[in-house]
């Protein structure tokens, strides 16, 4: 009988999306609206688990399950609660159920808990073998009724004399063991019932021997997962119990071997098992088993002083893909980039899927060298490597995080943590590289005295302790004016002092709260606008948008909004985004920017590379700047291939009608050099740095 999903939920919309979900991962499903209903519908030999909420009219949850227990049904639980209803959960455990899950449902997690809690009731049901008293009782009976008896039990039945010798076997046991009983008969025991160590596939230990040599009175049942070897060499998984046989006066008679054919039962079970601790698309380890793996290693690292690595690595096309070929095209790379992985990593590291296009490797006893070496063999492999899809070839590359666990990290989630703000600085910085994980003198202190949460970044966000800064960005054609101002944001911590952007950008980046931090940044610069540039109506601004913002549908209507409550010509607004942020949100970032070319709104695209492909999203979005990526500015007078880079993006930025801004501009002999080469302006230390616009103070 096939494992089966019990859901009892009163809302008819939660059933429905419960019994899609089931019923698209292939595991079978019954509905019920009442606990009654259920009840009466249930059949106690149906293998499976319950998902059961714990709040219905009639009979609750709660109530449902503890009449379970006093019918003493056994069948796994797992209550479905509200949001932070920690009380109810609790009762909800008390009262005998497996585990909760808290509205809103997170599918994956409850698909996981539903795989445990089958395999939990399929082991339950495999311990609970009864055949073998039926069995034994019968022996004793009249031969004519224990010889039909035998024949027609479902498990198979050998028996043994004293000397261990096969006297009888039931017509299951030959067809499982493939002897016939007249030619099994007086043939020592072990040749004919020849059972192995399902993992070690050593001989078990001969208890029919044992049985008759101590004379014990008890049933012996095998412990071991026991593999039967038949006569022809076919392997079955069995279960089986073996009885001494005692006559009237107690004297030794023989033993009797009950057992079962449990192949398919151990198969799904095993199934079961590896569908919770893997993920279905790529059958990698998921993050659920990686994250213990990775505290198992933690928690080794601070005990025994080992050192391992570990790598956070984000795919920095995958988005394209899924958005232009489609969701089978994305799932097929994720399946050959996990393929490409396995091929690069050792036996025993561990590589996962997390979700999405994350993956994460943790490298066991791993210097930091020698894993800097395997993350930059997977970042080379995968830049040489080309997606297909129906004809259509596609760049692909890696961003990879890389975090030294030396028995300082506290836990799995603050490694992962660190190993994805270092792969966030590897986006930062270009894409397509590793970058390590560096504590500073300043992440020290601010480890000392406590590292900012993300409920102390929103805290702070809705208070709006924000100030605006500004760096103008100059002409280098038109006397060296300034064109107009990039508005940069700090934070202001509980002590007052200034934050720079580096210690929380990337994590409101990671639990998504920049976008309330760009809608602050347009509200008061378009709100001040007067203030700050008193007497300069003309004076162009700025102002980044991050990917966060891009996520959020309402980020157009938000801004012509702003725009009807405030003073500021659109024509003076300019919006900035990465070259990253464009190629995450392509669709939504042209969408953006027809919607406010309209008004006469400017755009910019930073960060800006050499690649083939950022110059075919170049063409794609209708910019009216390209920032060139200040790492080939920061290096063009020593570096001939940066100089040629930031002048093939010069060049054919002008052929575009797009005007070129070259940040990172440290010193009088590059802006000389810009100059000479046509740059339009530049922005750096070596013109103006940052400053604060003290209107902006809130």
């Amino acid at each position: 009988m096939k494992p089966t999903v019990f859901i009892v939920d009163d809302d008819q919309a939660v059933r429905n999306s419960l019994v899609f979900l089931f019923e698209s991962e292939e595991i079978a499903v019954e509905a019920y609206s009442t606990a009654n209903d259920f009840l009466a519908g249930y059949q106690t030999d149906h293998p499976g688990c319950l998902v059961l909420d714990i709040k219905m009219p009639g009979m609750s949850g709660l109530e449902l399950q503890q009449t379970l227990v006093e019918r003493q049904i056994k069948i796994p639980t797992i209550f479905i609660t509200g949001h932070g209803d920690v009380p109810m959960s609790v009762r909800a455990i008390k009262a005998g159920a497996l585990d909760f899950i808290e509205k809103p449902i997170d599918s994956a997690l409850l698909l996981s808990h539903v795989r445990e809690a089958i395999v939990c009731d399929l082991s339950r049901r495999e311990e609970e073998i009864s055949a073998a008293k039926q069995t034994q009782t019968a022996l004793f009976d009249g031969k004519e009724r224990a010889q039909m008896t035998l024949h027609s039990i479902g498990d198979a039945v050998i028996t043994t004399d004293a000397n261990g010798a096969v006297v009888y076997l039931n017509p299951i046991a030959e067809r499982l063991t493939g002897w016939i009983e007249s030619e099994a008969r007086d043939r020592p025991i072990e040749q004919v019932f020849n059972i192995i160590n399902e993992d070690s596939r050593e001989p078990i230990e001969n208890l029919v021997s044992r049985c008759l040599q101590y004379e014990t009175a008890a049933a012996v049942c095998i412990e071991q997962l026991s593999v039967l070897i038949g006569r022809h060499g076919q392997e079955l998984a069995v279960e089986d119990t073996i009885t001494p046989i005692r006559g009237d006066q107690g004297e030794l008679l023989g033993t009797v071997i009950v057992f079962r054919d449990v192949t398919q039962q151990r198969r799904t079970i095993q199934a079961l098992a590896h569908d919770a601790v893997h993920d279905p698309l790529t059958g990698l380890v998921n993050r659920r088993e990686f994250e213990k793996r990775l505290e198992h290693s933690v928690a080794g690292s601070k005990a025994q002083g080992t050192q391992h690595a570990l790598c956070y690595i984000d795919l920095d096309q995958f988005k394209l893909v899924n958005d232009t070929a489609g969701h089978a095209a994305g799932d097929e790379l994720l399946r050959q980039v996990a393929s490409l992985f396995m091929e690069q990593v050792r036996e025993r590291d561990t590589l996962a899927r997390l979700g999405g296009d994350e993956f994460a490797l943790l490298l066991a006893n791993c210097p930091l060298d020698k894993a800097y070496e395997i993350a930059e063999a997977l970042v080379a492999e995968l830049r040489d490597y080309r997606f297909v899809w129906q004809g259509q070839p596609y760049k692909i590359s890696a961003s990879i995080g890389l975090f030294a666990i030396t028995g300082t990290a506290e836990s799995a989630l603050e490694c992962l943590s660190q190993a994805d703000a270092a792969c966030y600085s590897a986006k930062e910085l270009g894409r397509n590289r590793v970058h390590v994980y560096q504590l500073t003198n300043a992440d020290q202190i601010h480890r000392q005295k406590g590292s900012m949460s993300t409920a102390d970044l929103s805290r702070l966000l809705e208070q709006q302790r924000f100030l605006l800064y500004s760096q103008p960005i100059v002409s280098l054609v038109s006397g060296g004016g300034i064109a107009h101002h990039e508005l940069l944001v700090r934070l202001l911590d509980a002590e007052g002092e200034v934050v720079m952007p580096g210690a929380f950008v990337s994590l409101a980046e990671r639990h998504g709260l920049m976008a309330g931090v760009d809608r602050w940044v347009i509200h008061a610069a378009f709100q001040g606008y007067r203030e700050i540039f008193p007497g300069a109506a003309t004076t162009k601004i700025s102002i980044n948008l991050s990917s966060n913002s891009f996520n959020d549908d309402s980020l157009l209507d938000f801004v012509r909004q702003q725009f009807s409550e405030s003073a500021i010509p659109p024509e003076q607004v300019c919006f900035e985004f990465t070259e990253t942020v464009a190629i995450q949100h392509l669709n939504q970032v042209g969408r953006f920017i027809s919607g406010l070319k309209k008004l006469g709104c400017h755009f910019t695209l930073d960060n800006f590379s050499s690649d083939i492909s950022s110059f075919s999203y170049l063409k794609k979005l209708p910019v009216d700047y390209v920032k060139i990526n200040g790492r080939l500015v920061q290096n063009m007078l020593n570096s001939p291939v940066d100089f040629a880079m930031v002048e093939a993006i010069n060049k054919i930025g002008h052929t575009m009608g797009v005007r070129t801004i070259a940040e990172w501009v440290e010193s009088d002999a590059l802006v000389s050099r810009l100059t000479d080469l046509g740059i339009d302006y530049a922005q750096g230390f070596a013109i103006h740095s940052p400053r604060p616009l003290e209107a902006s103070r809130t």
